[in-house]
């Protein structure tokens, strides 16, 4: 009996976990246990605790039950997620107080409540705590569901190094699609959409399958199938999209209109951004010091601080970060789906791998924004 004491001790302390959050039942069922494993007081009075709770709603109970038997009518699931107008009074003091505490915050690290510094496991150890208390199905509490969202949205956001590294720089507004140059170009790749029940699915199922995945379970396994047809955008976004991509294609638009008035005066440009013959001098713009190169008798068109001089330099550094951009696209899409590859396949050596895979183009357009703001 000895040997069992440390079970019994165990089922004590789920015991009393269980009749905290008023689960009688499975707190009836490890007393008892524990009685077994290793006769005590301590579980004898904690016995005597549940059965007297018990024996107090035994009778709406029992009403309860006889009205489940005695009804033929099919169950209700309005209620599933936690939306319907069902009544919220089942639920615990400490539930509604850590609902409140949630939806108080603004900040992500205080949503979770983990330090600035905090390292993936702990914020997946916070995150795991806090969706399991304030799940819709076990936490009734109001303000609960949009604290189980709150929780959702500031791990999808922490739990990615550059989401992170976007919101430890610029706050929410470096997540906005309008601002992050990626997301606005590579919208359908990757939905910016957030679902926290797909989320909470997703981690404890045991994988982060792509957007146009749904997991299911079958036993102990999990599998993952493309679902039917992608999520529906909401209407503000797809206009919202449209008119960034087109302010976008604006700086591309002038340069073609620009070439194109240029060729009816002149059958070859004023200059590269690549050395080759007869454009061998080499000159840098007075704003972002972008280098090009121009023929021997570029002088004689563009004369030192001329306007035409502003207006040719403001060409080529409309010309040369366009080309940054998209080259920082490529890299950005290629490094996203090594890391996607790898999550997906279980592969925790390509999602390392995919962490560490070069953007230099967009490490050098990081440096243009910090030295010289995004004014240009």
């Amino acid at each position: 009996m000895e040997s069992n004491k440390d079970e019994a001790q165990r089922c004590i302390n789920i015991a009393r976990n269980s009749l905290v959050n008023d689960d009688l039942q499975k707190a009836l069922r490890f007393a008892k246990k524990s009685h077994k494993l290793y006769p005590s007081k301590s579980a004898t009075d904690l016995e005597q605790e549940v059965n007297q709770k018990l024996s107090q709603c035994g009778d709406s109970s029992a009403n309860v039950r006889k009205r489940t038997k005695g009804s033929t009518s099919s169950p209700d699931f309005s209620n599933l997620h936690g939306s319907s107008t069902q009544s919220s009074d089942n639920h615990t003091p400490a539930q509604k107080q850590l609902a409140d505490r949630i939806n108080k915050f603004k900040d992500y690290y205080d949503i979770l409540g983990v330090a600035k510094d905090a390292n993936e496991q702990d914020i997946k150890k916070a995150y795991r705590k806090m969706a399991l208390q304030l799940h819709p199905d076990k936490n009734k509490a109001p303000g609960a569901t949009e604290a189980f969202k709150a929780v959702g949205k500031a791990f999808s956001v922490l739990s990615d190094a550059e989401s992170r590294e976007k919101y430890d720089q610029y706050g929410v507004d470096g997540l906005n699609p309008d601002i992050n140059i990626r997301r606005r170009r590579e919208a359908d790749p990757f939905d910016n959409e957030f679902d926290a029940q797909e989320l909470f699915n997703m981690f404890f199922g045991g994988g982060f399958p792509q957007r146009n995945m749904r997991v299911f379970r079958n036993g102990n396994t999990y599998y993952y199938e493309r679902a039917s047809e992608p999520r529906r955008r909401q209407h503000d976004t797809n206009e919202q999209g449209n008119a960034s991509a087109l302010f976008q294609l604006i700086p591309l638009i002038l340069i073609i209109i620009l070439s194109v008035l240029g060729s009816f005066t002149s059958s070859d440009p004023s200059y590269t951004l690549m050395k080759r013959d007869p454009y061998i001098l080499v000159r840098y713009t007075s704003k972002l010091e972008v280098k090009y190169f121009v023929k021997p008798d570029f002088d004689k068109d563009y004369r030192p601080r001329s306007k035409a001089l502003r207006r040719l330099e403001e060409m080529v550094e409309s010309e040369y970060l366009n080309k940054l951009q998209n080259s920082c696209y490529h890299e950005t899409v290629e490094k996203e789906q090594m890391r996607r590859n790898g999550m997906y396949f279980g592969n925790q050596k390509q999602v390392s791998r995919a962490e560490k895979h070069p953007t230099p183009s967009c490490d050098l357009l990081k440096e243009l924004y910090a030295k010289y703001g995004r004014t240009y």
